[in-house]
């Protein structure tokens, strides 16, 4: 990995955790809905940051699922976040932000 890839998946993974404080404030504040955006937010950041150590990235819901499936779950890396993936509730999210 070099040195651009390390500055994004730092990047990737600063955003996750902004948005991981953000579910906790959204959450104490009872605002459900947007404690769920922003957790999704945070998955996908993480999962961005994920892929770019293998050099790979997506713009769309879709071609991130296809990526994370193609080298990280058929490959048994992942075997337990195929089940989340597929989730409707992701699902939703992914295409109501796209």
């Amino acid at each position: 990995m070099n040195e651009d890839q390390k500055q994004l998946v730092i990047h990737r993974m600063e955003k996750a955790g902004n948005k991981i404080k953000a579910v906790e404030l959204c959450y104490r504040e009872k605002l459900v809905l947007e404690a769920g955006s922003n957790l999704y937010y945070s998955t996908l950041n993480s999962a961005r940051a994920l892929l770019a150590v293998i050099g790979k990235d997506s713009k769309s819901h879709q071609g991130f699922v296809h990526l994370l499936n193609e080298n990280f779950i058929r490959t048994g890396m992942m075997v337990e976040a195929q089940e989340y993936l597929h989730n409707p509730v992701f699902r939703f999210q992914g295409i109501a932000h796209e």
